[in-house]
């Protein structure tokens, strides 16, 4: 999943005018600095993108209580298959789909990943869909194992170093794919999510999501 956040905010990034649609921490400075320039069509370039994270929040949380009654597994597996298909359409109609609304999709698509992917084993908190988090988390495991003498920090600081390495992966691949085939790489986001199903299910390694 973080992988796949990765190549979210790569793909928006690299094939939609640099919008961010994951963490909205570069909207909101950039939707600051169009406000100071009165530049409203920056200021609506960033604003919506940021409106769509807050409404993908929402839905989310309509989903679960309305749908799946708090079924955390339940809900996971359903929100892995509304962004495969979402994504599938956006690089299937990659060139007929605006810039604007492909922006709102990603960002909803980003919020729903962040409301419904939080721990990491037991009870660790992490984020799928930026690293600031990720980073304090490691940085502050590698404080407590480094003069801490704790080793179960020191794994759970490397833990953090492959979710931040596995986002960083993500932006490489997309953005790499981005500069072949054009707007076509958000399949490769859809395949992505396919395979985190396999994770978030436990069809591999013995049943990962009951761990």
């Amino acid at each position: 999943m973080v992988c796949a956040g990765g190549m979210m905010d790569g793909y928006a990034f690299t094939a939609h005018d640099q919008v961010f649609a994951t963490g909205q921490t570069g909207n909101v400075v950039r939707l600051a600095l169009a406000t100071s320039l009165l530049d409203p069509c920056s200021f609506l370039r960033y604003f919506i993108p940021i409106v769509s994270f807050i409404m993908g929040i929402i839905l989310s949380r309509l989903v679960s209580s309305r749908c799946f009654h708090g079924r955390q597994d339940q809900m996971q597996s359903w929100v892995i298959d509304f962004e495969a298909i979402t994504f599938a359409v956006i690089g299937v109609f990659a060139d007929y789909i605006p810039d604007v609304l492909s922006d709102c999709l990603i960002a909803s698509c980003a919020a729903m990943s962040f409301e419904n992917f939080r721990e990491l084993g037991q009870g660790s908190r992490y984020s799928s869909t930026y690293c600031t988090g990720n980073l304090r988390s490691f940085s502050e495991a590698l404080y407590e194992g480094t003069f801490g003498h704790e080793p179960s920090e020191l794994r759970r600081a490397l833990h953090y170093l492959a979710l931040i390495g596995s986002f960083f992966i993500g932006v490489v691949i997309c953005s790499y794919f981005v500069e072949r085939i054009g707007g076509s790489a958000a399949l490769l986001i859809s395949v992505t999510f396919l395979l985190a199903r396999l994770f978030v299910d436990g069809w591999l390694s013995g049943g990962l999501a009951s761990e």
